[in-house]
This record gives C-alpha cells, structure tokens and sequence, in this order.
C-alpha cells in the first residue's frame, strides 16, 4: 500500500523517502514507472505494430527508463492526457529493457516522446515537455 509519509512515523522505520514523501519500503521497491495506467500501454517491440503502427488513433509513444528523474516527471503529463483524452493513445517503451528497438527510432536522450498518425512519425520532442505541448504534437 502506497502511503503518504506521516510526521509520527521515525524516518529510520525501513521507509525511503524522496521530496518528503514516503515512496517505496526498502524491502519492497515501488517504482512509480511501472505503476501504468490501465489506459496507458506499456508497448515492446513485439505489439509494437498492432498498437503503434495500426492504430486507428493518433499515438504518443514515450520512450523511458523507470530511474530516470525528468521521466518520472513526465508521467503525471501522460496520466493526464490518457484519463482526459481517449482520443488519443498513450504509450511508453522502456528503454532500458529494448535498448536496440528504441535505438531504431533515434533514442539518444530520455524522455522523448514521438506522435504518430496514421502509422507514420509526424513530430518527436525529446526532454520533459508540459502537457500542453504533447497534445500539440497529435493536433
């Protein structure tokens, strides 16, 4: 269970803490990158084409690592888009874990973040971009 750091509580209790906040316990490791949404799909290169290239809807594909600090920054902008926006598809790609796939697609800087329509790239943005700004890359 996923807990807000309470004041009572001893720091030295077996509780890591980033920004004040009681994130994961050291027995257990709760990596907030791979908490997806169930409206946000975690691609590999296997589903890849079904989900990215046939899709009938425009797609956001970010490519990520899970210890990446401005990718775990990203997320909430991507939570956001999938909960308000089921127009759009949002996907993540680890790039940890298919190193070679996102190296097809150019990945030289996390996050970066590619739209497609249609099956086709029509814009990419690389770093941490504001919510704003990724609806703009499939409008």
């Amino acid at each position: 269970m996923l807990q807000c750091c309470s004041r009572n509580r001893k720091r030295n209790e077996g509780f890591k803490y980033v920004f004040g906040l009681e994130i994961f316990r050291a027995d257990r490791e709760i990596n907030v990158m791979e908490i997806v949404k169930e409206n946000i799909i975690s691609v590999t290169p296997d589903n890849f084409k079904t989900e990215v290239l046939e899709s009938d809807r425009p797609v956001l594909v970010t490519f990520y690592a899970a210890w990446d600090q401005p990718c775990r920054m990203q997320q909430p902008a991507l939570d956001s888009i999938a909960d308000k926006h089921p127009e759009i598809k949002v996907c993540k790609l680890d790039v940890e874990e298919y190193t070679a796939f996102a190296q097809q697609f150019g990945i030289m800087m996390i996050p970066t973040t590619i739209a497609f329509k249609e099956g086709k790239k029509v814009k990419r943005a690389t770093g941490l971009r504001l919510e704003n700004v990724l609806l703009n890359m499939v409008n």
